[in-house]
């Protein structure tokens, strides 16, 4: 399955199981990685999305700080307890000021 078909089966089933919630059972985790920091989005304990890179940015760049995951893991998050796609934009990700290069990884 290409990875567009699978984002967006993630997305169906977020919402899917969104529709049977009343909000309750949403968390994030960051994770650490190699390089860098990603986050998980779990719905009752269950991983439903795991995140290793910056959403909607090219090169699979992994977050430079824990802080930049948490707060693009919490925005997710307030999406998808909102009834919302959990979907990221490029000026999401700007307003909530992520940096893009990390230089110190490279």
């Amino acid at each position: 399955m290409n990875y567009f078909k699978y984002k967006f089966l993630i997305i169906v089933l977020i919402l899917c199981f969104g529709c049977k919630m009343d909000n309750h059972g949403v968390t994030s985790e960051v994770i650490a990685l190699t390089k860098g920091f990603g986050y998980q989005i779990k719905m009752d304990n269950k991983i439903v999305i795991q995140q290793k890179f910056i959403p909607v940015v090219a090169g699979n760049k992994p977050f430079c700080t824990k802080e930049d995951a948490e707060k693009t893991a919490k925005l997710v998050v307030s999406k998808i307890t909102q009834k919302k796609g959990p979907t990221v934009t490029i000026e999401e990700l700007e307003n909530l000021e992520i940096n893009f290069n990390c230089l110190h990884l490279q």
